[in-house]
């Protein structure tokens, strides 16, 4: 009788030790989830900060062409009408060979 006592015991504890080790496997496939999860989203806003970094350079190339004034002028005026242009007044700044336009409303 106590061989087969034993025997269950061992049975048992082989079980139980077999629930250990998929516990631990399932921990580790959850934890390399939460890694790879973590990498993806690290990844994400990586991009999000190129892409936000190119929008401003893009913005900037824009705003920093050399026009001449005559063309700034004539960008504004195409869209203004006689009665917007006579509220405001347009100020050409140069700075370091870039000309910067400035509109301030007359009071």
């Amino acid at each position: 009788m106590k061989g087969g006592l034993n025997q269950v015991e061992r049975e048992i504890d082989r079980c139980k030790k077999l629930i250990k080790e998929a516990e631990l496997k399932e921990e580790e496939k959850r934890e390399q989830k939460r890694q790879e999860q973590k990498r993806e989203q690290a990844k994400r806003r990586e991009q999000e900060t190129v892409n936000r970094l190119n929008k401003r350079a893009e913005d900037r190339k824009i705003i920093s062409k050399n026009l001449r004034i005559g063309e700034i002028w004539e960008r504004i005026t195409l869209t203004m009408t006689w009665q917007v242009k006579a509220f405001f007044h347009p100020f050409i700044c140069l700075y370091s060979n870039r000309v910067y336009l400035c509109i301030y409303a007359i009071s």
